[in-house]
């Protein structure tokens, strides 16, 4: 396939948006993230000429193909994942280096997308830690580059006329996949290539169309320009409640084929834009750029403190120069043939190379992190990011599932529940707290949560809007419940470019209404129905990761700031405060949970010798003694 300057350009284009979005450098480019299905529909483009043609003219080999493959796309990696366990092996701490090595691992595999369909949220607070989170892409590609020849030697050896509609068909189902699998099962939508193959089959589809078809100069022209106008809306639709991939995804592959349809024709304004010497520049070292931005920015959170705009701006310039080398000393050089020539010489060493990582990753993962490393006072901090609640994870709610099934009962076995805890992963994290209250008054109390649903009607999308739902329908109609806790953060409505009320996006100016307006309806049903409704104030966030800033502190001879001031955790909460105080409703009582953690106008982290909370503001198991009595306190006023 000859080659088109104007896709460089495109890439350069795709790897921005990637870029700007992870350093998190412009408020726009919070949509960002479309830059990796950009990508997926050149790939499909590009990757079916090069079979097709093959194919064609007698000259496809499955060996040959994989072997180019691997070439191209793997020296790169290898050298990345080196720089960066070295890296890791010298700052970071045990757990982060364990966590660093199953994901190298099965990176090395390119099946590292099926770990992170299973432990994370991409678009989550803790997305923003994982060390090799945006291998998920290179994962999925490479699955397609495996199976895709595979299905292409098929349908020639039948008929190759079949090839597009059978690409036409698997699109079809693909997306319908994409489109209805996100809400019930956003993580795996996000993350595997059923749902992903579309965009690549889309890329596919497009090199028979442009093969066959070649638009008028005009209409090339406007293409192009339609193009990138459905790339930019994409990224100003988008917002934090959008279901990805579903139908938002058509705007950026659409955009991304209607801009390779327009490359193809002549020299059009946007291609000639596209073919520019800086945007072919940037798009060469696309790979290698996308490879080293991520562990860039996950070392700087590390190593700085304070990850500022100054910081990221210059985690962004670090990423262009480490990518400019290794495009100019790695893959330019081994694609070109100008370095390891010998298909054997260089087989034998990228699989020594593998070879050495494996087993490195591998003794890392399974000693834990290398934690000899460190010193018995920093193995024993970390050992409390490990202080967490476990046994009630049981207690989360299932879209779709009776909240009566996902009950649980804390308190005394022998008694009969009169009470009820409804909220988000901060309920979860105080569950211990709630089990030695009760215990303490002879009473047993239900918990039912769900991670990052504020405790109000209406408020988010269909899994906690349904969380809420059941769990209030549940609390009413219980006669048996007289009090109702609701345990949150609750600064998710907060957060973000908006908020979802009653299926409705809310823009920033507004949801703070929105959210009052859902809590005062929580509230009033729940009294109606003749409950007590006690609401427990957001504990204070720490500056960090409570162990892990100590771990960090006591390694590497810092001393990074912990504790919070008062009037910080005042001022960050200040609109929800407000918002508590307008209800002021009888059967209404507000329970803050921080006065003597708080007392001297700093709110420690550190009480009694151990971190309050396992992460940065929820609260430690080893705590719930502790704020069970600070509960039978409160409560008892």
């Amino acid at each position: 396939m000859s080659y088109r300057a104007d896709i460089d350009g495109l890439r350069a284009l795709a790897i921005l948006l990637v870029v700007i979005f992870h350093f998190d450098i412009f408020e726009i480019g919070g949509g960002g993230f479309i830059g990796v299905d950009i990508f997926f529909v050149i790939s499909g483009f590009l990757i079916t000429g090069i079979i097709v043609k093959d194919l064609e003219s007698g000259d496809f080999s499955l060996s040959t193909f994989y072997y180019r493959r691997v070439r191209r796309l793997y020296p790169a990696m290898l050298v990345t994942l080196l720089l960066y366990s070295a890296f890791g092996y010298f700052f970071f701490l045990p757990d982060d280096f364990a966590e660093l090595a199953v994901e190298a691992l099965l990176s090395q595999a390119y099946i590292v997308n099926f770990y992170f369909w299973q432990n994370v949220n991409y678009f989550g607070i803790p997305a923003g830690q994982v060390p090799l989170l945006h291998m998920w892409s290179l994962a999925v590609e490479e699955q397609f580059y495996l199976l895709y020849p595979l299905f292409c030697l098929a349908v020639f050896a039948v008929s190759r006329r079949a090839l597009v509609p059978l690409l036409a068909v698997g699109l079809l189902a693909s997306f319908a996949l994409g489109v209805w699998l996100p809400g019930s099962r956003p993580e795996a939508s996000f993350y595997l290539l059923p749902t992903r193959a579309w965009e690549l089959a889309l890329g596919a589809l497009l090199f028979f169309l442009q093969r066959r078809w070649q638009p008028a100069p005009i209409v090339a022209e406007a293409a192009g320009f339609i193009g990138l106008a459905c790339v930019g809306l994409a990224l100003w639709l988008h917002t934090s409640a959008t279901e990805v991939p579903g139908f938002f995804m058509l705007l950026p592959t659409t955009g991304a084929a209607l801009m390779i349809l327009a490359g193809g024709n002549g020299k059009k304004i946007l291609t000639r834009i596209l073919e520019t010497p800086l945007a072919v520049g940037i798009g060469k070292i696309s790979y290698p750029l996308y490879l080293v931005h991520w562990p860039i920015a996950i070392s700087m959170k590390l190593m700085v403190d304070g990850y500022t705009l100054g910081w990221r701006l210059t985690g962004l310039t670090l990423s262009f120069f480490c990518a400019w080398v290794i495009y100019a000393a790695v893959e330019s050089p081994i694609r070109k043939k100008s370095v390891l020539p010998d298909p054997r010489r260089f087989m034998a060493i990228a699989g020594g190379g593998t070879a050495l990582l494996v087993v490195f990753f591998a003794a890392g993962y399974r000693s834990d992190g290398f934690p000899n490393r460190f010193s018995s006072e920093v193995v024993d901090l970390l050992e409390y990011s490990s202080d967490i609640p476990t046994q009630y994870r049981k207690c989360e709610y299932a879209e779709g599932m009776d909240a009566q099934a996902n009950l649980c009962t804390l308190g005394a076995s022998a008694a009969k529940p009169n009470q009820i805890v409804i909220g988000d992963s901060h309920a979860f994290a105080l569950a211990g707290a709630f089990d030695e209250y009760s215990k303490q008054r002879g009473q047993a109390v239900n918990l039912v949560f769900s991670h990052a649903c504020v405790p109000a009607l209406d408020i988010g999308g269909r899994r906690c809007t349904s969380f809420m739902r059941d769990a209030v329908e549940l609390a009413v109609s219980n006669l048996d419940i007289d009090t109702v806790y609701l345990v949150s953060i609750w600064r998710q409505p907060f957060e973000g470019d908006g908020l979802l009320f009653k299926g409705a996006w809310v823009t920033v100016p507004d949801r703070g209404a929105a959210f009052a307006e859902a809590l005062t309806e929580t509230v009033r049903k729940l009294t109606a129905a003749g409950k007590e409704v006690k609401i427990i104030e957001p504990l204070f966030s720490a500056a960090g990761d409570v162990p892990k800033m100590l771990a960090q502190n006591s390694a590497y001879g810092w001393d990074r700031e912990i504790d919070t001031p008062l009037t910080d955790h005042q001022k960050q909460f200040a609109r929800i405060f407000a918002i508590f105080d307008s209800l002021n409703q009888p059967r209404v009582t507000r329970i803050s949970l921080i006065g003597e953690l708080c007392s001297s106008g700093t709110c420690k982290a550190v009480w009694n010798g151990r971190p309050i909370f396992y992460d940065n503001n929820h609260v430690a198991f080893g705590m719930s003694r502790y704020f069970g009595e600070v509960l039978e306190r409160e409560l008892s006023r």
